[in-house]
């Protein structure tokens, strides 16, 4: 059969033949916002003010195509050997965690700015809601990525690192929550602000960037779910993990989007357009 006279790097099973085109997906997202956010991103740069927002997306923009640049190499280049995976598998999650971290941050800064002007009681339970959240995000990548293992698929058919049990699901489930409790304070204080001054929905959600917040949660409650709801055939399936890197890609994007579109300084967060 064709079969046979295919290269093991083409011979791919359906769930990683899926896995790479949902990769080929998450380059072209992640290469297209790096050029297109590229000139928002230096005009930024050219503010002489260096408040923890610019940091945060500074790291982001060079951060993200790094990562992808060595899953790219890790995942398509035929001569990553065996050897070379077992020891290099874990840069995935360890840079994945990274950014997830360094969005979660920005956006915890970003919803506790939104917030400011509410009464200090609230603004501490945020304060501190938020930040119980991002260290249980933190505790939870961390460990995660110690019982990580290599994909056991063929030579030449690339370096996927996976969770070795089920559990593992915490690595996206805890950012998960974090999101999803940042979009609902977001939308919270979009609300609010519409007694104050009412505009169309369309108006709200362009003026505060729910859509981003929204796009954020969307991914991450898509990519936990999936991945507690499949089943691996065998340990060469890659099937949880087909929407991780997409996920990623997609958080870091729609992150780095908040952040630019708060209008004037960023410094403790920015302010509330709708103020």
């Amino acid at each position: 059969s064709i079969e046979q006279l295919l290269p093991p790097n083409l011979l791919l099973g359906p769930h990683l033949s899926a896995y790479r085109y949902f990769f080929v997906c998450t380059l072209t997202i992640a290469s297209w916002d790096t050029l297109v956010l590229t000139t928002r991103w230096w005009r930024m740069t050219k503010t002489q003010e260096w408040p923890p927002l610019k940091i945060l997306m500074t790291l982001l923009r060079h951060l993200m195509p790094i990562e992808f640049i060595i899953l790219a190499v890790s995942c398509f280049n035929p001569s990553f050997t065996p050897e070379r995976c077992r020891k290099a598998y874990l840069i995935e999650p360890i840079l994945s965690a990274i950014l997830l971290s360094l969005s979660s941050l920005a956006l915890i800064i970003r919803v506790r700015a939104l917030h400011s002007s509410a009464p200090p009681p609230t603004q501490r339970a945020i304060t501190f809601g938020l930040s119980a959240l991002f260290v249980a995000q933190v505790a939870a990548h961390f460990a995660c990525c110690f019982f990580y293992t290599p994909l056991a698929v063929l030579p030449t058919q690339g370096c996927i690192a996976v969770p070795k049990h089920l559990w593992g699901g915490i690595y996206w489930a805890f950012p998960t929550i974090l999101y999803t409790v940042t979009l609902a304070l977001a939308v919270q204080r979009s609300r609010e602000s519409l007694k104050e001054k009412p505009i169309t929905l369309w108006k709200l959600i362009n003026r505060d960037g729910l859509n981003l917040y929204f796009t954020i949660f969307f991914v991450n409650i898509v990519n936990t779910i999936y991945y507690f709801s499949t089943k691996p055939h065998d340990t060469a399936d890659p099937i949880r993990l087909i929407v991780s890197t997409l996920a990623t890609a997609l958080t870091c994007t729609m992150t780095m989007r908040v952040i630019l579109l708060v209008r004037g300084s960023l410094v403790n967060g920015g302010s509330f357009h709708g103020s």
